[in-house]
């Protein structure tokens, strides 16, 4: 006898055919499954305030913030105004000391020519008591020396008138030249606070044409979501319109086989559930006469598509 071969079926389960999604994919073929209905108007209304929040709470913060840098920089202008006026003082109380170490300089120095004039005077006079005690031979020289101390002394005196205008001339400039880098600082102080006037009128004409667009757009998603509303309203009442159109013609269907295969055709017909929905709805009709006891009808074959008769009374939607 032969033995009867025996198969075993053994699941193997190998890591190349596993699922390699990741648990973000998952989520989100979880999310795309799930049936979502459009927002309704209240929604819609509560999404545009919390918008109207959000926006003008955005719009504050950077009012906030364009106050305080607005602050900052009126307070740095204020440090530099007030470090450019401390400079512009210490440089005067600079020039004021130079000018008056430069008089006091030249007081000195003036008083040392008329002390030299002084002891040359008294020279020259020792001179002029030596002259007339001198030697007609002596008389020659003494004159002479007399004269080269006179011109000394002229000459003297011509440096010191140089050396005063040049003293001038020198302080006159450094004080111009003060006075220009003053002028300057000033300038650039003027053109530095018009920038940052300009700056803030280019800010708010920015923030007023940002509100204007979130105000156009917010009025446009409106308008949007009322079209929107609008369309899904005709969209439904046109699909309860099929579907009532669609039971009536099934019921009235239903109704006509139900009559045509019942026996008692000779009978009078009795009121189908057609007449009897418009009598309740309309009370002026007349109410439907009582049917005879007739004998059960055999149900007709089933048909893809009929509508049972006991559900002929069904609430229309």
């Amino acid at each position: 006898t032969m033995q009867q071969a025996v198969a075993f079926e053994v699941e193997i389960k190998s890591p190349c055919f596993q699922s390699s999604k990741s648990p973000a994919q998952i989520r989100l073929e979880s999310r795309t499954e799930e049936e979502r209905s459009p927002k309704t108007t209240d929604q819609l209304q509560s999404d545009l305030e919390n918008a109207a929040v959000n926006r003008q709470m955005f719009l504050q913060a950077r009012a906030e913030k364009s106050g305080s840098e607005y602050a900052k920089a009126k307070a740095v202008s204020a440090q530099t105004m007030e470090a450019f006026q401390e400079l512009t003082n210490q440089k005067a109380q600079e020039i004021d000391a130079r000018l008056s170490t430069a008089e006091a300089n030249r007081a000195a120095q003036a008083e040392k020519v008329l002390e030299k004039t002084k002891n040359m005077n008294l020279r020259v006079e020792s001179a002029q008591k030596k002259k007339g005690e001198m030697d007609s031979m002596d008389k020659e020289a003494s004159e002479q020396s007399l004269t080269t101390s006179v011109e000394k002394l002229s000459a003297a005196e011509v440096r010191r008138s140089q050396l005063l205008e040049e003293t001038k001339a020198k302080n006159a400039a450094e004080v111009a030249k003060a006075k220009e880098l003053a002028a300057k600082k000033q300038q650039s102080l003027q053109e530095m606070d018009e920038k940052l006037q300009e700056k803030l009128s280019a800010a708010e004409e920015r923030r007023n044409q940002l509100l204007t667009e979130q105000k156009e757009r917010a009025a446009a998603a409106v308008e949007h979501a009322k079209q929107v509303a609008a369309t899904q309203a005709e969209k439904e009442a046109s699909a309860r319109e099929e579907l009532r159109t669609e039971i009536e013609a099934k019921l009235a269907e239903a109704e006509s086989r139900r009559l045509s295969a019942s026996p008692s055709k000779t009978a009078k017909s009795p009121a189908t559930p057609a007449d009897n929905r418009s009598r309740a709805l309309d009370p002026t009709l007349s109410p439907a006469p009582a049917q005879p006891d007739l004998a059960p009808a055999e149900p007709a074959p089933a048909v893809e598509g009929d509508v049972p008769a006991a559900n002929a009374s069904c609430t229309i939607l």
